[in-house]
Parts: structure tokens; C-alpha cells; sequence
């Protein structure tokens, strides 16, 4: 099959394919190696030529695979880098406030009446909750949650217990030197509020 291109086709073209490489390269579960391997290789192959006919000043040789890929300085002012750090931005407060609903959710129904509505109510009752967070986090980002890992478990649970339902945890109750910041795996688990909800 040929296809003409013009330079400007041509550019994008090489855009689309990195970008592609790079969002690919994010799924790292069982059973996805032949994809990747065909998203890579595929990459390869366009930016090897993409390399001979003139772009060789933003196309090099990955010393890891081999392969060809285009160089940090080029994506890093591009619009590949653009649209990489607007899909992690867009997915991390979609996730977060997604998921924080959910729990709170699961906190006022119990996790065997939430498990067993559909997917359609489940939603119903999570997009009000979603929508809050959301908001909240549109104003005010992250300056107003902290993440907390206590020591013990269960002493935090009690502690937010005689704390109330809002999640507000006084100074009096903890000393930040037991503490330590955790990463988004773990956020959902110890996430706590001052003066979001």
C-alpha cells in the first residue's frame, strides 16, 4: 500500500505514532506484550524512515531496544508531551474523584448493598458525590488534602470515628511525625479533608 503525504501529514504523522508508542507503553498488564510489541514495532518502522527522509535532527536510536523514537528535546516542546500531560491530568482527578465517591458510597450503604446494585444505579448514587469532589478539587486543587498514614491502622479508624463524619481530624488528634505521604495507590484508603466537604 503507498500513501502520499505531504511534510506537514508527515510531521503529524510522526506525532501520532509517539504518541500512540507512549500511551501504549503505560499498559503494563499480563497479556499485553504482543500489542505493545506491535505498537513498537510499527513506531519503529515509520520513525526509521520518518529518520532518512529529513527528520533526523528529532529522531534517534533508543540504546535500551533498538528502536527509533523521537528525542526528548522534540517531545518535550511538542504536542505529544501536551497531550500526554492533559490525559495524566484529566485522569488523575477523574479517578480521584471518582473513586473517593465510591468509598463514601460504600461507608453509607454497606459494601454488600453497593455490590449488589447494577452498574446503572451504582452510578446514580456515585455522580452527585462525584460531582462535589470534582468541584471541590477545581477550586482548590490540593491545598486542601492531605494524605496520612498513622502508624496503626485500626488507632486511626477509632480516631476518625470520635472525630465525626466529616472527616475533619483536629490537630489535638495526631502528631504529623507519625506520618508519612503516600502515593495515589493508597489515597482513597487515608485521604482526609479540611474544609473541602
Amino acid at each position: 500500500m503507498h500513501l502520499r503525504l505531504s511534510d506537514d501529514e508527515f510531521q503529524t504523522l510522526i506525532d501520532m505514532v509517539s504518541l500512540a508508542g507512549e500511551v501504549a507503553s503505560l499498559n503494563q498488564k499480563p497479556g499485553s506484550e504482543d500489542h505493545l510489541a506491535s505498537f513498537a514495532s510499527l513506531e519503529d518502522k515509520i520513525l526509521k524512515r520518518a529518520q532518512a527522509q529529513g527528520y533526523a535532527d528529532i529522531i534517534e536510536v533508543d540504546p535500551d531496544t533498538n528502536n527509533h523514537r523521537v528525542t526528548a528535546e522534540y517531545q518535550a516542546q511538542s504536542y505529544i508531551q501536551e497531550c500526554i500531560d492533559e490525559m495524566r491530568n484529566e485522569i488523575f482527578w477523574e479517578e480521584l474523584s471518582f473513586r473517593l465517591a465510591e468509598r463514601e458510597v460504600i461507608r453509607a450503604k454497606g459494601q454488600d448493598a453497593y455490590l449488589s446494585l447494577s452498574d446503572e444505579e451504582r452510578m446514580h448514587v456515585i455522580a452527585p458525590r462525584q460531582q462535589r469532589f470534582w468541584e471541590g478539587f477545581s477550586k482548590n486543587g490540593l491545598d486542601q488534602v492531605h494524605l496520612i498514614a498513622p502508624p496503626d491502622r485500626d488507632s486511626l479508624s477509632s480516631q476518625i470515628a470520635k472525630a465525626g463524619s466529616h472527616y475533619h481530624i483536629g490537630k489535638k488528634l495526631f502528631s504529623p511525625a507519625g506520618y508519612q505521604f503516600h502515593t495515589l495507590a493508597r489515597l482513597c484508603e487515608w485521604v482526609v479533608f479540611f474544609g473541602l466537604l
